[in-house]
């Protein structure tokens, strides 16, 4: 038999221990394989305690050609004469062939949702820039802040006392913002930023999809406009964006529990946040 291919941790066989040359399989509910090492029984300690190589549980190689076999026990058993074998049980759950497209099977996902805040500068909220609540609707009876509102609205707040009661009396609610089609709005921004108020708070979606898989799949790419799957349930008026795609493990045996994220937002950049290729 080859000499195993490590894909995870551990570096392969150390000068003193030696690969025996038989390999125990068994096949129940999982595969399961144990490989030997014999050699001084001082090297075989220093392997399971952290020499070189290192045997840690959770190691991936791949065994007579059988990939993602798991390292799921590690025994060591001392003989006379200062000699010593070492056996490592690794195991791989039986998958469904083909099954998800790359051969390991897949139980159905569970969807979460959960919402996260944002802080935004209150400028930016719809009610200013569109004359709109936050669910789109438009605000019967008053016009968005165009551009040249806003920049009133700058300088007023870098204008001395004097020119400022030219601008905008907050008193007497007069002044030259009365030139303003959106002076009904400017004028009710100003008096929030005057008491402090400079951001609101924007709730965002992130969905979850979370399954247990055996055998690790192959990770998608995150940072690209998607939408969740239709079963999740994801609240609309959002636009998507991919942010996680998780794999740890779940107990032995080649289970793990794969988390992919989409985060939700009122607008993406296109520009910056490509579409995902056609399948």
């Amino acid at each position: 038999m080859a000499t195993p291919t490590i894909v995870g941790t551990g570096t392969g066989v150390a000068s003193g221990l030696v690969l025996q040359p038989d390999v125990d399989w068994s096949i129940e509910d999982k595969a399961r394989a144990v490989l030997k090492y014999a050699g001084p029984y001082t090297d075989c300690l220093a392997a399971v305690l952290g020499g070189t190589p290192t045997y840690t549980r959770g190691q991936i190689i791949t065994i007579d050609g059988i990939t993602l076999m798991i390292l799921e026990k590690i025994s060591l058993k001392k003989s006379p004469g200062g000699r010593g074998m070492i056996s490592l049980v690794y195991g791989k759950s039986l998958a469904q062939p083909g099954v998800g497209g790359g051969g390991y099977s897949e139980e159905d996902p569970q969807y979460e949702c959960e919402w996260n805040d944002i802080s935004k500068p209150i400028e930016q909220h719809p009610r200013y820039t569109l004359a709109k609540d936050l669910t789109g609707t438009a605000i019967a009876g008053l016009n968005p802040i165009s551009t040249s509102g806003f920049k009133f609205i700058r300088e007023y707040f870098k204008a001395d006392e004097d020119r400022q009661l030219v601008m905008y009396d907050t008193e007497t609610g007069a002044g030259e913002i009365d030139d303003f089609g959106s002076a009904a709005l400017m004028k009710e921004l100003i008096g929030k930023k005057l008491r402090g108020q400079e951001e609101f708070v924007l709730y965002t979606p992130v969905i979850r999809e979370v399954r247990d898989i055996n055998g690790l799949p192959v990770a998608s790419n995150c940072g690209l406009r998607k939408a969740p799957p239709v079963e999740a349930g994801a609240p609309a008026n959002y636009v998507y964006l991919q942010t996680a795609d998780r794999t740890i493990p779940n107990g032995t045996g080649g289970k793990f529990t794969r988390t992919i994220e989409y985060t939700g937002a009122d607008s993406i950049d296109e520009d910056i946040y490509p579409a995902p290729p056609a399948p």
